[in-house]
């Protein structure tokens, strides 16, 4: 598999309202982390996902 860092993630797999990247490491636990902006998340393989919203 290529290497997916700071690739976009399709728009089909986020929320209206949201930008996503992918931080190119694969996920060390299942569910969301939330900060203050941004949360990171997973795909179904597994791949981490940053996500920030793009309205304040």
């Amino acid at each position: 598999m290529t290497n997916k860092r700071n690739r976009l993630v399709p728009y089909d797999m986020v929320s209206p309202g949201f930008e996503a990247i992918y931080t190119g490491e694969k996920s060390s636990s299942e569910g969301e982390k939330e900060d203050i902006i941004t949360n990171i998340a997973s795909d179904n393989e597994g791949n981490e996902i940053l996500r920030w919203p793009v309205f304040s």
